[in-house]
């Protein structure tokens, strides 16, 4: 990191879709011209909502696996829109409700001489990563997009045991995911048995037919959002013989720890946005 000049940071006002106003938060790249447009990446979580003071993690002195500066700095421009959801406990449609923020707010970008039309790029992580999964399904207007560690089936996610602790005889009174599911993130509000129209139509997977997006999965096989989920929207795309790579982490967890396997993580996101550039981001 002391070899990288920090980005600018930038806030952009823009309309969602339901007519709501929001913020949206730009890490330009530290040599940025007004003269050129430039290739972005979108970073996506769903419920995230961008306060008129800059997060502490947009700066460079911020330590994170997930430092977006990093990206700024390869030529980027960086792109966190609020999407805003119901709040925690109520039930909801957070799938359905993405495009209301990312879209206006990437046109507003384009809008403003920011961001190159032709070179829009998706990256979540977490509940981020189901967002991309969602997104995709929805709008082919990215390039390429990375999904880290992302929900993408809440029916089979309800159940499913949290890897750390699999083998404890204790292990299904965590029942961690089916909380996520029903009163936390998930936004369910029900079990799938009372309420399956919601999660059917709330998960990803289920409309991975119409994913046209070069798609990379990235997941720890130790993270508590099962391999799995991964594993599932993988295959579907294999089985369409749709452009997709899985890379998997051996030991790790929700987010990566291995120095070397959070270079390694890097050196394969930006070598697969720059595989879908015409520019060649460097």
């Amino acid at each position: 990191m002391r070899a990288i000049a920090p980005g600018q940071l930038r806030q952009i006002e823009y309309i969602s879709l339901d007519g709501e106003e929001l913020k949206a938060q730009l890490i330009l790249p530290p040599d940025y011209s007004p003269d050129r447009t430039y290739p972005v990446i979108t970073w996506v979580y769903p419920g995230w909502v961008v306060s008129p003071i800059p997060h502490p993690s947009y700066e460079l002195n911020f330590l994170n696996p997930f430092n977006l500066q990093l990206a700024a700095a390869r030529g980027y421009v960086v792109l966190e829109p609020s999407i805003p959801l119901n709040p925690e406990g109520e039930a909801d449609d957070p799938m359905l409700k993405l495009l209301n923020g990312v879209l206006p707010a990437i046109e507003k970008a384009i809008a403003l001489g920011i961001a190159d039309p032709e070179n829009l790029f998706l990256m979540g992580q977490s509940f981020g990563g189901y967002a991309v999964y969602g997104l995709i399904a929805q709008t082919n207007r990215f390039k390429a997009a990375v999904s880290l560690a992302g929900l993408a089936n809440l029916v089979s996610l309800y159940g499913a045991f949290d890897p750390r602790f699999r083998y404890q005889n204790n292990a299904h009174e965590d029942f961690f995911h089916g909380a996520l599911m029903e009163s936390a993130q998930g936004a369910m509000g029900n079990p799938p048995w009372k309420d399956l129209g919601r999660y059917l139509r709330n998960s990803p997977i289920f409309a991975v037919d119409r994913v046209q997006t070069p798609l990379m999965i990235i997941q720890g096989d130790m993270d508590y959002v099962p391999i799995q989920q991964g594993e599932e929207f993988f295959a579907s795309l294999y089985r369409q013989e749709k452009r997709a790579e899985f890379v998997r982490y051996w030991g790790e967890g929700h987010v990566l720890s291995s120095p070397a396997n959070i270079k390694d993580m890097w050196e394969r996101i930006f070598a697969w946005f720059n595989e879908f550039s015409p520019n060649n981001v460097n």
